[in-house]
């Protein structure tokens, strides 16, 4: 990686990532939430079936009744 290079190649970033046992509380900015949830949009899928959903639970009280029921 040159230092032109802005980010690291991702075969590096891939061989590198630990499991994180440890999380914040802290909530997660709706900004960063939605770049996350893009990046999910545009990912591939197999045949392009796109087969995904996603729930974005930001309530404790709701997220407490998700893990209950799911």
């Amino acid at each position: 990686m040159s230092s032109l290079d802005p980010l690291p190649p991702f075969f590096d970033l891939v061989g590198n990532v630990r499991a994180m046992r440890r999380l914040k509380s802290d909530p997660v900015p709706l900004d960063i939430l939605r770049s996350v949830l893009d990046a999910g949009i545009k990912a591939p899928s197999g045949m392009n079936s796109q087969p995904w959903a996603f729930l974005l639970l930001r309530d404790p009280a709701a997220k407490r009744w998700f893990a209950n029921h799911y």
